[in-house]
């Protein structure tokens, strides 16, 4: 029954179009002749008239004019209607002039006149149904006025953004948004309309238009938007005492996202940190990844994860994703499944220590980069387990990186962080040293990359997902410091950042980001209670702790002797060193740790590392001594 009535629809659209077809084919030669069309035109007439009747129609099916939802008629469509008559037309045309022997210029005329007349009519019978619904809903816009039918909405950004969120609610009135004004700080858009909605004002007057319209709720959609502008927008929300929520940041589109009411989420504290996204040389990322092979370590952490999302986009033609966590693993394998095609998707369960396990897999896979994501990463856990730290954190590393080599793996990422410089904790120290043993190796035709971040946002175990759950308890918010800062970065930022580096490192390099200026971690404990509708000390209250063993009072950038040059990228840093500090020297001493490790000797270990890591330890920092509560393992 369904697809009787789809067949009886679509012969009827038919036979309007042909309806139309031959109105204005008649019309045309009507206002050429004042409607007194001589004997041997009308001939041509007859004979040209089945022809533009049938190409048409045929030419309609190829250019979906006969699938698409009217109701949804827009530029594309205009453009169709227009490529399809004038393919149509030049069709005719060509067979006219067979017909007549070349001799068909005074039929230009006629076709050019026809060519207009058929675009108004067959787009008017298309654009009908939209503009009768549009014009329905502005005059039950206007008539409603005061009523309320759904949440009255006010739109910040009259962009792009904002004219797709305003024609989504248009169209699907169901979703219960009645777009009322818009906001845009750009003077030039002030009492300017878009699709009849109006942009009233600046940020500056949200609390006041609030009152006088009775918004409900206030949308921003400024995808590009930095952290600090979002701030402001979410104070004079908060000041207009109204409902807040966002688009997808620029970062979370690199996604596939678009831009839609499906993906309006509450504001996070992601976007208040956000700022400017790394400009990634989509080009050249894709002719590096583009039909390769790709093996990813830690492949179901936050990090490993969204390499494996973002890459994915370039191409390649396998992602191995290596991880010893059977839950994560399936958990990003399903994810990557129903994200991609034409891609195979590998999850291998395995331990970067287990060398048998990465020459299985190398050898089976050839991987031509390695993006080496593992690692223990929680700076007080690795101050109780310390030797786990360097076993993972260096030997593992130092596994993975060698048999990258042996089996002629073009590219190796090692992801690290901004914890190994100068490190004050057992993590921080596990991954200098780990960085510094990488850049030892004899490479040979293995182009070996560090990559440095600061705290991601948004990851398990992140500051931000702690305070999430404190505040959802209802406080305290617990903060080690009140001076205490760090830099943060989105996961999709950092992941730029590791993939701009992967593509433009040419080996035994260090990159990092401009990561702007620190964050107080009481500031960032402040506005997280405000984001949720609180208020600090009032709603939620702050302790303060005290500073964790190997927790460190603020980051730092470069290590000593280390300078930063900027690259290409803007925010993209290539940090230079002196090479002669690396090498099969260093590697000896690393190696040394390895019969510490093994008998357990936390002392030992320490001495070592040190000597490892020659500026790790501030003058303020005593060496770890014993006390009641055991053995202090941070360096610092």
């Amino acid at each position: 029954m369904k697809n009787y009535t789809l067949e009886r629809k679509l012969f009827l659209i038919i036979a309007t179009d042909i309806l139309i077809i031959a109105f204005s084919h008649y019309l045309s030669y009507g206002l050429r002749f004042g409607f007194d069309i001589p004997e041997p035109y009308l001939q041509i007439f007859f004979k040209s008239l089945p022809l533009f009747i049938s190409f048409t129609v045929a030419v309609f099916f190829p250019f979906n004019l006969y699938s698409d939802l009217w109701r949804y008629s827009g530029m594309k469509c205009m453009q169709s209607i227009v490529s399809a008559i004038t393919i149509s037309l030049g069709l005719v045309l060509g067979f006219l002039t067979l017909l007549f022997h070349g001799d068909s210029r005074s039929l230009w005329p006629i076709f050019l006149m026809n060519w207009f007349v058929s675009i108004i009519l067959i787009g008017g019978f298309r654009f009908h149904v939209r503009i009768l619904r549009d014009l329905g809903q502005s005059l039950f816009g206007k008539f409603n006025r005061g009523r309320r039918y759904g949440k009255r909405v006010m739109i910040v950004g009259a962009g792009d953004a904002g004219e797709m969120i305003l024609r989504e609610m248009r169209q699907n009135p169901g979703l219960g948004y009645i777009p009322v004004c818009f906001i845009d700080d750009n003077p030039e858009k002030k009492n300017r309309t878009i699709h009849g909605i109006a942009v009233v004002g600046t940020q500056e007057d949200i609390p006041r238009i609030v009152m006088k319209r009775g918004i409900d709720e206030i949308i921003i959609t400024i995808p590009s938007a930095s952290g600090k502008q979002i701030s402001r927008i979410v104070e004079q929300c908060r000041r207009a005492n109204v409902e807040f929520k966002t688009v997808p940041a620029v970062a979370e589109l690199i996604n596939g996202c678009i831009v839609g009411v499906k993906q309006i989420r509450e504001v996070r504290i992601e976007d208040i940190l956000g700022r400017e996204p790394v400009r990634l040389n989509v080009r050249t990322a894709k002719r590096t990844f583009s039909r390769k092979n790709v093996l990813i370590t830690g492949a179901g952490g936050s990090i490993g994860s969204e390499i494996a999302r973002q890459i994915s986009r370039f191409k390649p033609k396998e992602i191995i994703l290596y991880e010893r966590e059977e839950s994560n693993l399936f958990h990003t394998h399903q994810e990557l499944l129903s994200l991609v095609k034409d891609i195979d998707v590998i999850p291998v369960v395995g331990d970067i220590l287990h060398e048998e396990r990465l020459d299985e897999v190398m050898r089976r896979h050839e991987p031509y980069a390695v993006f080496h994501a593992a690692a223990y990463k929680h700076v007080p856990m690795m101050e109780e387990n310390p030797f786990e730290a360097v076993q993972n954190n260096i030997f593992g590393s130092l596994t993975i990186a060698r048999k990258s080599a042996e089996h002629k793996v073009r590219r190796f990422i090692f992801i690290s962080t901004d914890k190994a410089v100068r490190p004050t904790s057992i993590m921080g120290a596990s991954k200098r040293a780990a960085e510094k043993a990488v850049l030892s190796l004899e490479a040979g035709t293995t182009s070996f990359t560090v990559v440095r971040f600061g705290n991601v946002l948004a990851s398990r175990g992140s500051v931000v997902s702690i305070f999430e759950k404190q505040i959802a308890r209802g406080g305290p918010v617990t903060v080690t410091h009140p001076d205490a800062t760090r830099y943060f970065m989105t996961i999709p930022e950092a992941v730029q950042l590791v993939l701009v580096a992967s593509s433009i490192g040419n080996g035994r390099e260090i990159f990092t980001l401009d990561m702007g200026e620190p964050v107080r971690i009481m500031d960032l404990a402040e506005s997280m209670i405000r984001l949720s509708g609180l208020e600090p000390g009032r709603d939620i209250q702050i302790k303060l702790t005290g500073l964790r063993p190997g927790e460190k009072l603020s980051e730092e950038i470069l290590a000593n002797g280390e300078t930063a040059v900027p690259t290409e990228f803007e925010k993209v840093i290539s940090i230079q060193y002196d090479p002669h500090l690396y090498g099969r020297e260093l590697l000896s001493e690393i190696e040394g740790l390895r019969m510490l490790t093994e008998a357990r000797d936390k002392r030992a270990i320490m001495r070592r590392l040190q000597e490892i890591i020659d500026d790790h330890i501030p003058e303020t920092f005593p060496f770890p001594t014993k006390d009641e509560g055991g053995v202090r393992l941070g360096l610092g």
